[in-house]
């Protein structure tokens, strides 16, 4: 049962991951947007545009063979870890940036 759960948590994880990024690589210029809303310098926003969504579409597939599950979930938690951060920042701060989301 525990088994099924974490199959189950691992292929949703994988959909959100590989949904997120493809939608991102598809709207290059709304990631970009997004990106200098979370006052990231505009300098860095096209490099990292392309960056974190070929960073989460890695990860998915990484998430699929057991080989390389640990690994794709310390990735994902870091990815997780630095927009919950960068969005709590925003907020403390009073800011309200469209994720894109």
């Amino acid at each position: 049962m525990i088994e099924i759960l974490l199959l189950t948590a691992r292929l949703i994880l994988v959909w959100v991951l590989a949904i997120a990024g493809l939608s991102k690589l598809a709207d290059r210029d709304g990631t970009r947007n997004a990106i200098v809303d979370f006052e990231v310098p505009p300098r860095l926003a096209p490099a990292l545009a392309v960056l974190i969504p070929v960073a989460e579409v890695i990860t998915a597939l990484l998430l699929l063979p057991e080989a390389t599950v640990e690994f794709a979930a310390a990735a994902t938690l870091g990815l997780l870890a630095i927009f919950t951060i960068g969005m709590a920042v925003n907020v403390a701060r009073g800011r309200r940036p469209d994720c894109n989301c």
